[in-house]
């Protein structure tokens, strides 16, 4: 008999958690404005008389995405969460802490919006040192497409190894998601054909940082905390679609209705 760890008991949770958010998010997909406010938008119209930085802007559409998705899934998810959390503490022994919980799933939700527009935000920047060029509307289109591909490649590593690739390539200096990642140029390379994965350079600092974790006693990647990724990329919309293609599908159109509407 395979034996399941805490960790996969608590990822299975909330995984089947996250179900519900499916609806919810697919209505905003569907919505004239996305799920912005006439506030939000004003103050987006705002911030771009204002300034012409692009991680300004992309901080300020995570931000609101961010609280748009918890405004519109939280109730829903944590009405299933934590009932099925509780009974499997009565059953299995699996330690309920309600802030940690509360905390942990907002990290998770924040990072998905931070790494997508962080992601962004230097794109330009690279696009210029790879190819002598700046990088027009329709080419930054067809990264941000091609960059659910890398999304999904970066959803199955372990944990803290992504913990220590945010901290090692994000100015923020953040494990986890307290604002929009400012990553270094250097964090991501773009192909010819477009495509986008990490530099041989970002995956060395990120393997250096985990394993000063490792041997600080800070990291944890063993039987007992297995690599198990994303809990989004196992929330299936049908065959060939997940929740982490939903919530891409949601950020590019905020990006073409927002950002490249001018």
């Amino acid at each position: 008999m395979i034996e399941v760890t805490q960790k996969e008991q608590r990822f299975k949770l909330i995984e089947d958690a996250l179900k519900v958010v499916i609806e919810p998010l697919q209505k905003i997909v569907a919505s004239d404005d996305l799920g912005f406010s006439i506030e939000s938008l004003n103050k987006f119209q705002t911030l771009k008389v204002k300034t012409k930085s692009n991680y300004e802007y992309f901080s300020f559409l995570a931000d609101t995405m961010i609280d748009i998705y918890k405004n519109s899934t939280d109730d829903s998810f944590w009405q299933i969460y934590k009932p099925a959390f509780l009974q499997a503490q009565l059953e299995t022994g699996l330690d309920f802490k309600e802030k940690y919980e509360h905390k942990h799933i907002d990290n998770a939700i924040q990072n998905a919006f931070y790494f997508f527009f962080g992601l962004y935000a230097i794109l330009p920047k690279i696009y210029q040192n790879t190819f002598n060029r700046e990088l027009d509307d329709e080419t930054f289109k067809k990264l941000i497409i091609n960059s659910n591909k890398f999304a999904k490649t970066m959803s199955i590593i372990h944990f803290d190894m992504f913990r220590s690739f945010l901290n090692s390539s994000s100015q923020t200096k953040s494990g986890v998601a307290t604002q929009l990642h400012m990553f270094s140029p250097d964090t991501f390379v773009i192909s010819e054909d477009l495509e986008i994965s990490m530099s041989q350079l970002a995956l060395a600092r990120a393997k250096a940082h985990t394993k000063r974790l490792l041997d600080e006693g800070k990291a944890f990647i063993d039987k007992e905390n297995p690599t198990l990724g994303c809990p989004a990329k196992f929330v299936k919309l049908d065959a060939d679609r997940d929740l982490i293609d939903l919530i891409h599908e949601w950020v590019l159109m905020v990006m073409d209705q927002y950002i490249f509407e001018s």
